[in-house]
């Protein structure tokens, strides 16, 4: 228990000597927002499809749209719907042509582009506040060198975005719980938990890795407060669905949700490691994430403490999807299932850019800008068409095999932009 004090003594005593630094930052950390912004609005899909269908039809019937909808993940619905409110009345002002017709599915796009720059923000400020250094190149790094780039851009109408918003909110009200006694943080903690339930059910796993592990430090009654503020927020959410009588486990088009349960142990190396969706093979910096973290944790660093509790969160979740049948998420970029945990990777990424020599900052700084650069090339190949079982070896050999050039790719890149359309307006 000493130990677990003067951790949380050394995390405060960092914090403070880190603001000034941050300060001085401030610029690296503008020109990486707008890298992010600059990226997803260009290449945004500004339309709802596949999974989004059902989040769409939930706010639909929440506006009084259609009679029916579903509450699949209705979290992401209701994180959506101020989107999509200014977006309703901005088509009541302009009542026809393109803008009218597409402003309200386009209002999601900007929902998913808001809330992966949220995730990125969090991230920056949390690797800064754990005293740890690069902290807007890391967190640039996190959300392009992981699935979350590819849902607020290509596929913005799926729930990736929103739940890592949600993730990043319970990881900050993490780290200023071990900060601070305040019964606030706990219940913005377990609020912020309650929200990404809502959002994605899996994400119950958050809960039950973290309250472990508070329970292992003794800290027995921030969990019981943790888990007494995600259930009451959950229960006051699913109020919202329940009322408008849109069922749980219902699609847009009323087919019930095929139950894919089962038990499958493997099921988390299949999600890190397999060429068909491997989290490490699609999206590699995110590899190079959890060594830094490893490093940080066998090292005493004042962030060791809540590196720890985050890391029981993570790996609560991927343990998670043993029960469940279709680990690959379907039609997907890289394991989709973990796009959320963004403070996670930018982390652990920082910790690794820190460690050891300048040599050794020279070879992680390659070896993080190299597998960044390939998950955003694996990624937009993957947009310009790929089928449902191609995996990272598939996509890379269209190159080898001479279906695809790289002039095609930067054909391809310029007609998905959209500066090609003000180019041509012009």
């Amino acid at each position: 228990m000493k130990g677990v004090r003067a951790e949380r003594s050394d995390l405060v005593t960092a914090s403070h000597a880190r603001r000034e630094e941050t300060g001085a930052r401030r610029p690296q950390i503008v020109v990486a927002g707008v890298v992010l912004l600059a990226f997803t609005l260009n290449f945004g899909a500004y339309r709802v499809f596949g999974d989004g269908v059902d989040y769409y039809s939930f706010l639909q019937r929440l506006f009084g749209e259609r009679s029916t909808g579903s509450g699949y993940n209705f979290g992401v619905g209701l994180m959506n719907a101020p989107f999509f409110a200014v977006a309703k009345g901005v088509h009541l002002l302009v009542r026809s042509g393109s803008l009218a017709t597409h402003v309200e599915p386009a209002s999601i796009t900007i929902a998913s582009i808001c809330y992966a720059v949220v995730a990125f923000a969090v991230s920056v400020w949390l690797v800064a506040q754990l005293g740890l250094p690069h902290a807007a190149s890391s967190a640039l790094a996190a959300v392009f060198g992981s699935p979350l780039w590819y849902y607020a851009s290509f596929s913005p109408s799926y729930s990736h975005a929103a739940d890592a918003a949600a993730f990043s909110a319970a990881a900050a009200g993490l780290y200023l719980l071990l900060q601070s006694p305040a019964l606030r943080w706990r219940l913005l903690t377990g609020a912020a938990l309650g929200l990404a339930v809502a959002v994605r059910p899996f994400n119950a796993a958050l809960i039950v890795g973290l309250c472990i592990a508070l329970v292992v430090i003794r800290r027995v009654g921030d969990a019981a407060k943790i888990v007494a503020a995600a259930a009451a927020t959950f229960g006051m959410l699913v109020v919202v669905p329940l009322a408008l009588g849109t069922g749980l486990e219902t699609r847009a088009n009323g087919e019930r949700l095929g139950t894919h349960t089962l038990f499958a142990p493997l099921n988390p190396l299949r999600i890190l490691f397999t060429l068909h969706r491997g989290l490490f093979l699609w999206t590699p910096a995110t590899l190079l994430a959890v060594i830094g973290i490893a490093l940080l944790l066998r090292r005493r660093d004042p962030a060791r403490l809540y590196v720890g509790l985050l890391t029981s969160m993570v790996a609560a979740l991927l343990c998670a999807y043993s029960t469940f049948g279709v680990w690959d998420a379907g039609w997907s970029f890289s394991a989709r299932y973990l796009a959320a945990p963004i403070p996670f990777y930018a982390i652990g990424i920082s910790s690794l850019l820190g460690a050891g020599s300048r040599r050794i900052h020279r070879v992680t700084a390659c070896a993080t800008v190299v597998t960044v650069a390939f998950s955003v090339f694996l990624g937009m190949n993957h947009a310009f068409g790929a089928s449902q079982a191609d995996g990272a070896n598939n996509i890379v050999g269209y190159y080898f095999s001479g279906k695809r050039t790289i002039g095609d790719f930067f054909h391809l890149t310029w007609s998905y932009s959209r500066v090609r359309h003000l180019v041509h307006a012009g």
